[in-house]
């Protein structure tokens, strides 16, 4: 009896650019663009919504 080779299912792919892009860009479609203040820890501020730390961030993903 001799087996039959069956190759492999192709690994799926994942962009996490394009990914970061897309959250991006929902993100800012959806929220105003935080103003910068000088005078606060974080840079934003009162009252102002934090975005995420992969729009805040160099090198984080989301």
């Amino acid at each position: 009896m001799q087996a039959n080779y069956v190759p492999p299912a192709p690994v799926p792919t994942f962009d996490q650019d394009a990914y970061n892009e897309q959250v991006a860009e929902e993100y800012w479609a959806t929220h105003p663009k935080p103003t910068f203040d000088p005078d606060s820890a974080d840079g934003y501020g009162p009252n102002q919504e934090l975005p995420p730390a992969c729009l805040r961030l160099v090198g984080v993903d989301c």
